[in-house]
């Protein structure tokens, strides 16, 4: 399998907004999204996650995806997803056995004010939960990159979802290369 780095952080956090930005993609890494792999695998255009076992109904078809696709790759891959997924009962936190299959060899999970992340899904939504709801989401999401980090015997980068972070993602994604 390629060389894998994993981006996480909750919905609205800037994921997609940094990754468009970092420099190469096509040309000397790939990006993925971990939702559309699971939305392609299983052929659906939405993918709720009202309870449990739809979340691990879901990662399931990640590593079917993940693996089949990444066959015939050689440059890195940066995936983009989530170490948490909300439910109607609570926040939960996707298994490490996830993590384990992929294979990752860096995690990475981007932080911001939750103010900012309230804005952003509000434009994008129309609708957001409240900033403390948000915070604790952030918080639930760092600790379950902490603990798959811990897991796999990995470095988890911290970083901050704003611009700058762009340069230190191109870096790692160089690194990954070699």
């Amino acid at each position: 399998m390629p060389a894998l780095a994993f981006v996480g952080g909750i919905s609205a956090i800037g994921k997609t907004t940094l990754l468009a930005q970092v420099p190469g993609r096509e040309r000397s890494w790939l990006w993925w999204s971990a939702g559309k792999l699971i939305a392609d695998e299983l052929g659906l255009a939405t993918l709720p996650t009202d309870d449990a076992a739809d979340v691990l109904r879901y990662q399931d078809a990640l590593v079917r995806g993940y693996r089949r696709r990444s066959r015939a790759v050689a440059l890195p891959v940066v995936m983009d997803g989530h170490f948490t997924l909300p439910t109607s009962a609570a926040p939960m936190a996707v298994p490490v056995e996830v993590f384990r299959a992929l294979a990752p060899r860096v995690l990475v999970v981007l932080a911001a004010p939750p103010e900012e992340i309230r804005q952003r899904m509000a434009r994008r939504d129309g609708d957001a939960p409240l900033t403390t709801a948000l915070a604790a989401s952030v918080v639930a999401e760092s600790d379950a990159a902490r603990a798959v980090a811990d897991a796999l015997g990995l470095s988890l980068h911290c970083w901050p979802a704003e611009p700058a972070t762009v340069d230190v993602l191109a870096g790692l994604i160089e690194e990954l290369r070699t």
